[in-house]
């Protein structure tokens, strides 16, 4: 009888635990048919380990070649950026490349209905999957340092809240220095006020967050908002840019990358000026 209890004990072991094999390899299969329904055939991974990606306007235009995802901007948005020249160039057009600058891993680009960028696989793991952003124009391309797309407006600029204005424009985002703590303690109601508006509804299934420029007390800052909540006038970026997709440098290496709010904001600190931030 007890020989009979124990090989009843130690069936019903097995069968528990076959289950549990049987819906893992279930979760992985349900995973992989959910992303290879949403990128493109550039990119076949399953269990995605980061994904860095561009939010595009709703008509913007996708093609694929030589491993590149290249993109254009319908009417009413411009593409802006930096070169490593440091110049300033405006278009409609851009270009994301994948590159896997630690390991042999896998870092490569998608597309989705509402997104590019370039993703890296648990299976095949790249330890800095890095997207790097370029633009076209008169046949020349150049290499960006940051980039916003930006939604023309001819119009006043929208009022976040008091003191928080939308910067759009690139020039106006190289001049001004980067905001501070005490500044953010100092506004700390009206940027909470700011944030609880913005996400009010917000849907993760349905929509994305990216970042965008704003300026407070004549000093810079990126803000996380939902794309939903974007307005005319406004310009935005990846939300890829974090301690692993930006970089602060300059001041003899005291420039770091900061942020508060939880994410939220995002900015360089550690010098009073001469820091940038690059992604």
């Amino acid at each position: 009888m007890k020989n009979r209890n124990l090989f009843l004990e130690v069936l019903a072991m097995l069968i528990i635990l076959s289950s549990v094999l049987l819906w893992n390899s279930c979760k992985e299969l349900i995973a992989e048919t959910a992303i290879n329904k949403n990128t493109s055939s550039i990119l076949e991974t399953i269990n995605l380990n980061k994904v860095l990606g561009l939010r595009l306007p709703d008509g913007s235009q996708i093609t694929e070649s030589d491993n590149s995802l290249h993109f254009l901007l319908p009417n009413g948005f411009t593409f802006v950026g930096t070169t490593t020249n440091n110049e300033i160039i405006s278009s409609v057009q851009g270009t994301v490349k994948c590159e896997c600058n630690s390991g042999d891993g896998g870092c490569g680009p998608f597309e989705t209905k509402s997104q590019v960028g370039c993703a890296s696989d648990k299976k095949n793991l790249c330890k800095k999957c890095t997207m790097n952003t370029s633009t076209t124009k008169s046949d020349i391309s150049y290499d960006l340092t940051n980039y916003f797309i930006k939604i023309d407006n001819d119009e006043s600029l929208p009022l976040l809240g008091e003191g928080l204005i939308p910067i759009n424009s690139l020039e106006q985002w190289n001049q001004l220095e980067w905001v501070t703590h005490d500044i953010i303690v100092q506004y700390n109601d009206i940027i909470n006020g700011v944030l609880e508006f913005v996400n009010k509804g917000y849907d993760e299934k349905n929509d994305i967050k990216v970042l965008v420029g704003v300026s407070i007390e004549e000093r810079k800052m990126l803000l996380e908002i939902p794309y939903k909540a974007l307005e005319a006038g406004m310009m935005y970026t990846s939300n890829s840019v974090d301690g692993a997709g930006g970089k602060c440098s300059g001041c003899g290496g005291d420039c770091k990358y900061d942020t508060a709010k939880f994410g939220q904001i995002r900015f360089c600190s550690g010098c009073d000026s001469g820091c940038t931030l690059s992604w």
